[in-house]
């Protein structure tokens, strides 16, 4: 079946580089030229005979260290003099097309040493974020404890928090079982390098699942942010109500609290009503408390 031109969904993660080479391979060999690309998207039209050659090639030089950019600057002239024009740069990966009239190879000068960077990079990423996960998670509960009007099973049985919970462990899943992929992925690439075999293409299922990830992220990001939110508007609630419901009863000898200066300012300040009453003598303050 010929493939349709056009916008189509196109996210890879920089560790799943060979599978978009290997679609983009596929999609050049019916026919498709890569156009752009776009976020998660990519944008392809239909030549005659077989479209331009595509090469994907995950960045190494992420930092914004001045030593890093002048590397990355040097690498994308060397591409542009061996015929390589770049598409675009994003998600951490180069997307090159060959130049008209020419038919570059991939310049790789050590594809074993490049693959374990990219690798070390993805693992890198995933321990931080892990870190970052638990850091806000302890932070979170330590700080609702000791700061909060809540009790201690509140933290953990209470809707807002059960939700919060289910977003960062279901966040911290993803980043376990995409770390532990990265894990076995460098395992076979450093057996391919030891056997002298071409570094393996990873299965296209489960690139374009890892491809997702960073939106399944982004999403649970968001209802964690809500959850904080409905958290807040809980807890502030609470203590409007407690505000509302709290009253301070005062019986005491006539003149000897001013109401003007004393206790007016402090309803205003609190917010906590005062029933403010007053005796001259002991048997009016007898004859009040047994009304």
């Amino acid at each position: 079946m010929r493939e349709r031109e056009g916008w189509r969904w196109f996210s890879y993660a920089p560790e799943d580089a060979k599978a978009a080479q290997a679609e983009l391979n596929r999609l050049a060999a019916e026919g498709l030229e890569l156009e752009e690309i776009w976020f998660c998207a990519a944008k392809f039209k239909h030549v005659e005979g077989r479209a331009p050659a595509c090469w994907v090639e995950p960045a190494r030089w992420t930092s914004m260290r001045l030593k890093d950019e002048e590397k990355q600057r040097e690498y994308l002239e060397l591409c542009e003099e061996a015929g390589w024009t770049l598409v675009d740069q994003s998600r951490s990966m180069f997307w090159f097309k060959a130049s008209p009239g020419k038919a570059p190879a991939p310049i790789q000068t050590d594809g074993g040493v490049e693959w374990e960077a990219v690798l070390r990079g993805a693992l890198r990423e995933r321990a931080w974020q892990l870190m970052g996960l638990t850091v806000f998670w302890a932070l979170h509960f330590i700080l609702r404890l000791l700061l909060g009007n809540v009790h201690f099973w509140e933290l953990f049985l209470s809707d807002s928090a059960m939700i919060l919970m289910a977003c960062l462990s279901i966040w911290l899943v993803l980043d376990i079982l995409r770390g532990a992929h990265v894990l076995r992925y460098r395992s076979q690439c450093r057996r391919s390098v030891r056997e002298g075999r071409e570094i393996p293409v990873p299965s296209q299922g489960g690139a374009r699942l890892r491809g997702c990830a960073g939106f399944a992220e982004l999403a649970l990001l968001a209802c964690t942010l809500l959850a904080l939110l409905a958290i807040g508007s809980c807890a502030l609630a609470e203590t409007e109500n407690a505000a509302d419901e709290a009253v301070l009863n005062i019986f005491t000898w006539e003149g000897y609290i001013d109401y003007e200066t004393v206790i007016k300012p402090f309803e205003q300040e609190t917010g906590i009503k005062v029933n403010y009453a007053t005796f001259s003598s002991n048997e009016e303050m007898y004859e009040k408390l047994s009304a």
